[in-house]
C-alpha cells in the first residue's frame, strides 16, 4: 500500500474548512466565507493541490474502511455508557427534520445505516 504523508494539524484544519467551504457552498447562498479562504478556492493551483491531498487522504487515514472501523467503536463505546440513549432523552431530534442533514430517521439505528450507507 502507498504510504500517505502524515498530516500536520494546521494543514488538517485547512483541508477540514476548504472540504466544508466546498460542500456547504452548495447548500447556501448566504455563508461567509473568511477572505482568504474565498481567494484559497478560486486559486486553481490551490484547488488541484487541495484535490490531490484529498485523494491521498481518502486512501489512508479518511477511507471508508477507516470511518466505518471509528463509526463502530464510537458506536460501540456510546451504546456500552448508556450516551446514546442519554443523547436522545436530553435533545429528542429523532423523527425531526434538523439542518443540515436531509434525512430524517425515526431512530438511532436508522440514523447510523443512513451514516454507513
Amino acid at each position: 500500500m502507498k504510504k500517505v504523508p502524515s498530516l500536520t494539524l494546521t494543514e488538517y484544519y485547512r483541508l477540514l474548512f476548504a472540504c466544508l467551504i466546498l460542500f456547504l457552498s452548495g447548500c447556501s447562498s448566504d455563508i461567509s466565507v473568511p477572505r482568504e479562504e474565498e481567494e484559497d478556492i478560486e486559486d486553481p493551483a490551490y484547488v488541484s493541490k487541495l484535490k490531490e491531498r484529498w485523494g491521498q487522504l481518502r486512501g489512508g487515514p479518511l477511507s471508508n474502511s477507516v470511518i466505518f472501523g471509528r463509526i463502530d467503536i464510537y458506536t460501540a463505546t456510546l451504546n456500552q455508557s448508556g450516551a446514546a440513549e442519554a443523547n436522545f432523552n436530553l435533545w429528542p431530534v429523532l423523527g425531526t427534520d434538523v439542518w443540515p442533514t436531509n434525512f430524517v430517521d425515526n431512530t438511532y439505528a436508522e440514523e447510523l445505516d443512513y451514516l454507513t450507507d
